[in-house]
């Protein structure tokens, strides 16, 4: 993930740091922590499952990369970056912050419940 924050800040122009404080930051609000381990955590014997979690991955990715770049191409500052998003999308904003959590509350995450978190994530990030 780390690189993923250091192609924002050479894609920007903008020092490391404050790219990485974004990218990461925005972890605040949706828990990409519990969505890639849950992704990762599919492994059956199903290469299907495996090769949807890992589009899933790559998507989810896409979208964090996607956020952090409207917040830095709109020059918000850090901690002013959430609710800036969620003035800008509120719907999306929402409805993504509200499947993440429901997802870190299930027992046993399944890969329809991820794809769905997933999708409303990448809502988020076309809406912006």
């Amino acid at each position: 993930r780390i690189l993923d924050a250091l192609g924002l800040a050479l894609l920007r122009g903008i020092e490391p740091r404050a790219a990485a404080e974004t990218y990461f930051g925005l972890a605040h609000a949706i828990d990409f922590g519990t969505l890639g381990l849950a992704l990762k955590s599919i492994a059956g014997d199903d290469r299907w499952e495996r090769r949807a979690a890992r589009e899933l991955s790559a998507e989810v990715s896409r979208a964090r990369v996607a956020i952090a770049n409207w917040i830095v191409e709109k020059n918000h500052p850090a901690g002013e970056a959430l609710e800036k998003i969620r003035t800008a999308c509120e719907r999306e904003f929402i409805d993504a912050t509200s499947v993440v959590n429901d997802v870190r509350s299930m027992s046993v995450v399944t890969l329809a419940a991820l794809q769905v978190a997933v999708r409303a994530v990448s809502r988020l990030a076309s809406a912006l």
